[in-house]
């Protein structure tokens, strides 16, 4: 009686069990359908994000190797672009003032990230400066309105390895405001009439000779260096030693008395009767007669005279400017006409060359961003700096 029961109960939920079970098979067999529909991920390298065969997202820590997916890792990301700037201040200025330019060739050293950066490659700045570093600031004085174009070349630098290059320009417009009728510009000033020393041209005041230390140059004295015997005290050479029979008394020579065998005339010290001669001792003008010394030269003394110290020359180098961390770069210097140089680096790295020449050294092992100084003791008293900065190549590791 229990095994009849139980066999009839078999008979009726069979029929609805086998039908729940072709039921499940469906749609088992309509999944595998679909996943096979799909596209599966077949990728040689991972983009930025590609998607899993399960329709997950799969994001990579870096960029692939090349070949890659264009636009992918050779380009900028949005939040750095190639850019520069350029401003002036004032804008706008009278005849015969100046303006100061002030430039940045790209986002500085500190952009990007470890990943990417954008490095400044060279730039210029036209008319009339030419070649500048990626920032700085340098003074004008335009006889007219003018536009200085500052043109810099920048290139996008992703783990180490360099990628596109763009040059990009900027602008920036001094104006320069005309005298009215009747008027002339002098010294950022319009008046009626030249001063002495200075002559009427093209409707402003030229100057016809400069100062010691200046040179005259379109109409304008710029100064280009104090010659001997003067050191520079703000804009104006004066004076740092006085002729035979004169004393430097508040930047002024005063005559005192000439010295023994120097008889004075028109206001200077020559030698009596021309009997004797002033001949050098080394750097020493000294009397024939006496054998006192008459003057003591800054420079050099030569056929009785003192010689002015040649204009001094200086360039720093690297190669190269782009290393891996740990790595060294070789420093290359030269300098003309000058006494002795020292360069310093910013990790603590120095040398020092005495005189002119050529000279080169190795640097220790660099870890971080380094600046090396070149600074040069003139023979004419002047002093030379020139820079330049080593870049560490970012390094990326995976987790």
């Amino acid at each position: 009686m229990g095994h009849a029961h139980a066999r009839n109960l078999w008979d009726e939920v069979r029929g609805p069990l086998a039908l729940a079970l072709i039921l499940f098979g469906f749609l088992l067999i309509a999944s595998f359908a679909g996943a096979s529909g799909r596209d599966v991920f077949t990728s040689s390298e991972v983009r930025f994000a590609d998607a899993s065969p399960g329709g997950l997202s799969i994001v990579p820590a870096s960029c692939p190797s090349s070949p890659h997916s264009p636009g992918k890792c050779d380009e900028p990301p949005q939040s750095e672009t190639f850019d520069c700037n350029i401003t002036a201040s004032p804008y706008r200025i009278s005849q015969g003032q100046s303006s100061t330019l002030s430039w940045q060739g790209g986002p500085g050293s500190s952009s990007g990230t470890i990943i990417s950066r954008i490095v400044y490659v060279d730039g210029h700045i036209e008319p009339g400066i030419g070649s500048v570093p990626e920032s700085g600031s340098v003074s004008v004085s335009p006889q007219t309105t003018t536009n200085y174009r500052y043109t810099a070349t920048q290139q996008y630098v992703v783990l180490g390895i360099p990628g596109s290059s763009a040059t990009v320009h900027c602008d920036a417009t001094v104006t320069v405001e005309q005298c009215p009728a009747g008027q002339f510009a002098y010294n950022g000033q319009c008046v009626s009439q030249c001063p002495s020393g200075w002559t009427l041209q093209n409707g402003q005041c030229v100057a016809t000779s400069c100062p010691a230390g200046y040179t005259l140059q379109n109409g304008a004295c710029v100064f280009t260096n104090c010659p001997s015997g003067y050191i520079r005290q703000g804009n104006q050479c004066v004076l740092s030693e006085c002729p035979a029979g004169y004393t430097l008394r508040n930047g002024a020579c005063v005559f005192t008395n000439c010295p023994s065998g120097h008889e004075r005339r028109n206001d200077q010290c020559v030698i009596e009767q021309d009997t004797c001669q002033l001949v050098c001792s080394g750097k020493n003008l000294v009397n024939s007669c006496t054998g006192q010394v008459v003057r003591a030269c800054a420079y050099q003394c030569s056929a009785g005279a003192c010689v002015a110290a040649p204009p001094p020359s200086a360039a720093l180098t690297a190669h190269p400017l782009l290393v891996r961390s740990g790595d060294a770069t070789t420093i290359r210097w030269s300098a003309q006409n000058v006494d002795s140089c020292t360069v310093t680096g910013s990790n603590g790295d120095s040398w020092t060359s005495e005189g002119d020449g050529a000279f080169s050294q190795t640097s220790s092992p660099l870890v971080s961003e380094t600046i090396y100084t070149l600074s040069c003791m003139a023979l004419d008293g002047s002093d030379i700096a020139r820079s330049l900065r080593i870049v560490i190549v970012p390094t990326f590791e995976e987790q």
